[in-house]
C-alpha cells in the first residue's frame, strides 16, 4: 500500500494479493494521523479472478483503519486486488 500526501490531498493506492482462502472486513494497515478521512470512505477493487463486479471493496474508516472488505463473492487464496482513492483529511 502507498499513501501519498499533496497538502490536505490524501492519496491511497494498494495493491493485495490474499494470504488465505477465506477473508472478509480483513485490517490491511492504518493510516498515519491526520491523513484519516473526514468520512468512512468506499470503493470497488479491481480483481482477478473475480466472481462478480464489485463484490470487494477497500475501505477506508473515519478512524484511518484500511480494510478489504468482501460483499458476497467467492474468495481464493493468491488472489490479486487494486485500488486507488483520494481524499481531503479532515
Amino acid at each position: 500500500m502507498r499513501v501519498t500526501s499533496f497538502g490536505p490531498v490524501i492519496c491511497i493506492n494498494i495493491n493485495w494479493t490474499s494470504a488465505a482462502g477465506e477473508w472478509n472486513n480483513e485490517k490491511v494497515a492504518q493510516l498515519p494521523s491526520g491523513m484519516e478521512p473526514p468520512t468512512a470512505l468506499n470503493t470497488p477493487f479491481l480483481r482477478n479472478n473475480a466472481s462478480g463486479l464489485g463484490d470487494v471493496s477497500l475501505a477506508v474508516e473515519a478512524d484511518g483503519s484500511v480494510r478489504i472488505v468482501n460483499h458476497g463473492g467467492t474468495q481464493k487464496q493468491g488472489e490479486y486486488i487494486a485500488a486507488s482513492m483520494s481524499w481531503i483529511a479532515k
